[in-house]
């Protein structure tokens, strides 16, 4: 009995030694294309750092070209509300001037008649 389990754990041996020997092999396969891969990943990540800088000054650019759209759209609305206070200017100094006329008339009418009384008197 001794001797039957003795077989079997070197028949056991045997193939865990076979299978180790198997690992071992496919682990060497793949260290390769691993190596390889972990390389192209590498240039990859160089390449898109590359394209972010690219990008970076172009996203400079297109906000400096965003925030001039936008100077440019205030100072429109700017131009807008001045034109309009002006016509509110222009209106109101209009209705002064309808208001004022005949004014100079019944001055010099009341400073006759203030000097009339006082040269009256």
């Amino acid at each position: 009995m001794l001797v039957v389990e003795i077989g079997k754990l070197r028949t056991a041996k045997s193939n865990l030694n076979t299978t180790v020997a198997t690992v071992v092999s496919e682990l060497e396969r793949a260290q390769l294309p691993a190596h390889k891969a972990q390389g192209h990943a590498e240039i990859l990540k160089n390449r898109a750092d590359e394209l972010d800088d690219l990008l970076a000054d172009t996203r400079q650019v297109a906000e400096n070209a965003l925030e001039a759209a936008n100077a440019y759209n205030n100072i429109v609305i700017a131009i807008d509300d001045a034109y309009n206070a002006s016509v509110v200017a222009k209106k109101s100094a209009m209705r002064a001037v309808e208001m004022s006329e005949g004014i100079s008339d019944q001055a010099l009418d009341s400073q006759k008649k203030s000097e009339e009384k006082v040269w009256t008197r």
